[in-house]
């Protein structure tokens, strides 16, 4: 055989045997048990079964970090969670499994996940009473001021006796227990009964003093002032001594002295 026949059978062998070698590549891919991998925003889901028993595994690569390795031997059934779901993420799995020397590669990105709504705010609700009192005054309920919720119908507003009523959240509000209703209960109590609701005996009337007041009738203070003026002879002794001694200045202011009375 020449040179050049010699060189062309090297050369058609070589590449038979790269061909032979695709096919039991491409026979070992397809012997293989379709996987079945499904990946979300949040999630990557990963499901093997009826490989050949012995030393699988699987690698697995997400954003281009260390692959993490599971070995298993003829199922497997896992799941992974993405740390961060709002932004996108990378990820490959490659199968290993007894008996080929093909190892499948499966590997896509996922979309991220929509921003969470913003929460709305909390419902709130309250309620307090009137305390009892004396007179037929019974304890009484009062329903308080509501925030995106609403009252239903009490059983009772006045006591006594037990009462119940609900407040509701408003469509999308919860109150902070993570419920949509709230329920009240309680008891209202009945009018005071007590030493304090008896009131104090009336004090007696008080009758009011008058003052007494002695008056000179006019008549007797006239007669007096004529006796001064008609002179000393026309009193009595006593009397006109008396007059006589306190009433010198009286005379005197007059212009007239006692020696020049007649």
């Amino acid at each position: 055989m020449s040179a050049p026949t010699r060189s062309f059978a090297r050369a058609s062998a070589l590449l038979i045997a790269i061909a032979l070698g695709t096919l039991a590549g491409a026979s070992a891919a397809q012997a293989a048990p379709a996987p079945t991998i499904t990946a979300t925003c949040s999630t990557l889901s990963i499901a093997l079964d009826g490989y050949p028993v012995g030393a699988n595994s699987i690698d697995i690569v997400v954003d281009g970090s260390a692959p993490v390795t599971i070995p298993f031997s003829e199922t497997l059934i896992a799941e992974f969670v993405f740390l961060d779901p709002t932004v996108a993420h990378s990820w490959a799995v490659t199968i290993h499994f007894v008996g080929s020397s093909y190892d499948p590669t499966f590997e896509d990105a996922t979309a991220p996940c929509e921003a969470p709504p913003e929460p709305l705010p909390a419902a709130t609700a309250a309620l307090s009473t009137i305390p009892a009192g004396c007179n037929g005054h019974p304890e009484q309920l009062v329903l308080g001021d509501l925030a995106n919720a609403s009252w239903g119908a009490a059983s009772r507003m006045i006591g006594p006796g037990d009462y119940s009523v609900t407040a509701t959240a408003d469509p999308g509000h919860l109150f902070a227990d993570g419920t949509s209703h709230l329920l009240f209960t309680g008891t209202l109590a009945a009018e005071q009964v007590t030493p304090a609701c008896v009131p104090p005996p009336a004090a007696p009337p008080i009758t009011p003093q008058l003052a007494s007041v002695a008056v000179i009738p006019a008549p007797a203070a006239l007669e007096v002032q004529e006796l001064a003026q008609a002179g000393p002879e026309a009193l009595p002794a006593t009397t006109a001594a008396l007059l006589l001694l306190l009433g010198g200045a009286f005379l005197i202011g007059k212009g007239r002295r006692p020696a020049e009375q007649v």
